[in-house]
């Protein structure tokens, strides 16, 4: 679990539980749609979790991925974590162009007040995809990144990462 002791890594873990709640609810939705049943954004229900991981998927890949990997990556590779940036990059690379494919998907849908066949096929196909790697992705940050960023930084630093975080919000 993540190193609570940490303003950073508090701000990061906060993210991550609300990105998780988005993608889970998701990935509910679209379990329970399947691939050829098209939701209805009109539905308050729909639209709801259709919003939430809109917002949450464009923060994630514009703000929280580019935090990351401008601030804490270069820390990681002071104290020799290469083999973890490597490995967070390559997912954030995976991840990032499924988000942002989705977040149009969500866009189209929810303007036009439907989905096509075509379009809710393709928003089950990547929304199952991304929820997968989205998942799994927020697992290693909170039991790797989290969990030693309190090891890897002094107060100063945790503060002034906080602070730059913040404002990046």
């Amino acid at each position: 679990m993540y190193d609570d002791t940490t303003q950073i890594g508090r701000l990061l873990h906060e993210d991550h539980e609300r990105c998780l709640n988005a993608v889970q609810n998701l990935e509910a939705l679209l379990a329970r749609q399947g691939p050829s049943k098209p939701a209805d954004p009109s539905d308050p229900a729909v639209r709801s979790v259709l919003v939430a991981a809109k917002g949450v998927l464009a923060q994630e890949t514009a703000t929280h991925f580019a935090f990351e990997e401008d601030h804490l990556f270069p820390l990681l590779a002071e104290v020799g974590e290469q083999a973890m940036i490597l490995t967070l990059k390559s997912e954030h690379d995976a991840i990032a162009p499924l988000a942002d494919d989705i977040v149009s998907l969500f866009a189209d849908g929810l303007k036009a007040g439907f989905f096509t066949r075509e379009q809710w096929n393709d928003v089950y196909t990547l929304g199952m995809e991304l929820a997968e790697r989205q998942i799994f992705h927020v697992q290693k940050e909170e039991l790797g990144l989290l969990a030693g960023i309190g090891m890897m930084i002094e107060p100063d630093v945790d503060s002034r990462l906080a602070e730059t975080y913040r404002s990046m919000g």
